[in-house]
């Protein structure tokens, strides 16, 4: 496994992060995590939204079952659309501890943008949480450039932290099957897979357009 280390973590994160979005039987889970941690992984991608937010309890009682949280790192997403709010945030961060079994999230990432309200009241929210000790750093997805490069500079000026994370896609469609094969590729282990019907609902196809993040940030991200 590959690691990154981001400022302000306290430990390296895994380049890949398993998603908590869909483990819905904690034996299930259990196995899938368990064999994560064995092949090297450590970062954890949950949401507030998920599930209702059984995902997260999911992944606190296990944890809280290996003794292995010190080795993990978490991540916590809120304030989904339609409670994309100041408020929201902190009400909902509360409830995502708690359901995590943790004190705190190594990382807090807005999970939507909600333009009708300025960037100084999210900025000053999350700039509270963290000094509550309740999150290390934090960022946001879904945002426009224009809203995150605004978010930033208005934090400059105010002498307040800014937004260290952007999430953000390659662009180019990555199906499952190549996820997987990446994935052992990466890590010299073999996962057993199997193909079925695409489930009702499910995308055929996602693509993330970087061409602004070229353009304003001068970053073009690849795959290694």
């Amino acid at each position: 496994m590959q690691f990154e280390k981001i400022k302000g973590l306290d430990k390296k994160i895994s380049k890949l992060i398993m998603g908590n979005d869909n483990q819905v039987d904690y034996e299930q889970a259990s196995v899938l995590w368990d064999h994560w941690i064995e092949v090297g992984g450590n970062a954890f991608d949950n949401a507030h939204i998920y599930g209702g937010g059984s995902m997260e309890s999911l992944l606190g009682q296990w944890h809280k079952s290996r003794n292995n949280l010190k080795d993990l790192v978490i991540i916590a997403k809120g304030a989904h659309s339609p409670n994309c709010n100041p408020k929201s945030i902190t009400s909902q961060l509360s409830e995502s501890l708690d359901r995590l079994q943790t004190e705190s999230a190594d990382i807090y990432i807005m999970h939507r943008d909600n333009t009708e309200i300025p960037v100084d009241e999210f900025i000053d929210v999350l700039n509270e949480e963290k000094q509550k000790g309740r999150i290390k750093i934090f960022g946001a997805s879904n945002w426009t450039l224009k809203r995150f490069k605004e978010a930033n500079k208005w934090a400059e000026n105010n002498n307040k932290e800014g937004l260290n994370i952007y999430n953000l896609g390659t662009g180019k469609g990555t199906s499952v099957l190549e996820l997987i094969k990446t994935f052992e590729r990466v890590n010299n282990v073999k996962v057993p897979y199997t193909f079925s019907e695409r489930r009702s609902g499910d995308l055929g196809y996602v693509v993330a357009d970087n061409s602004l993040l070229k353009s304003e940030f001068n970053i073009c991200p690849k795959m290694t």
